[in-house]
């Protein structure tokens, strides 16, 4: 290899770790600025069982959710729901069965249209991180927001 190629690799490369960084910024701000914005449209179920600690964990996530971006949250327990998951909780049978939920925890995220008919999608399954959960709330509220 010539020592003119290695020198505009390294260039190359200098440059992409300038660029990368603040994409990624510039990719988060328009994240957070249309989930804040849209949060009024946007809700989630999360099913949980009350003894499930990994519940207990997507809770605390949940909460951050509510907290940075406005998205509310109902947990929907299928036995009991425990004072530490701090957020609004029932106990539904009936939507385990519509949504056909056999593990813990699984988030739905609901999207009111502008018919204000709600679109459902699963946007979880297991713990699910808070920038992996905003990621795909993000994608699928675009989608639904553009195909209205």
């Amino acid at each position: 290899m010539s020592k003119t190629f290695i020198r505009n690799l390294f260039i190359v490369i200098l440059l992409l770790f300038a660029v990368i960084p603040a994409y990624a910024k510039n990719f988060n701000n328009q994240k957070t600025q249309f989930l804040r914005n849209n949060a009024y449209r946007i809700g989630t179920y999360v099913f949980v069982d009350g003894n499930c600690i990994y519940c207990r964990m997507q809770s605390v996530i949940m909460n951050n959710l509510l907290h940075d971006y406005g998205i509310h949250t109902l947990l929907v327990s299928e036995n009991y729901c425990p004072s530490l998951f701090k957020l609004p909780c029932v106990i539904n049978l009936s939507l385990f069965h519509q949504f056909h939920i056999i593990y813990h925890p699984v988030i739905i995220m609901i999207y009111k249209r502008n018919n204000g008919k709600p679109v459902f999608h699963q946007v979880g399954l297991g713990v699910t991180k808070l920038g992996k959960l905003t990621n795909r709330i993000y994608y699928y509220a675009k989608q639904y927001q553009q195909h209205q």
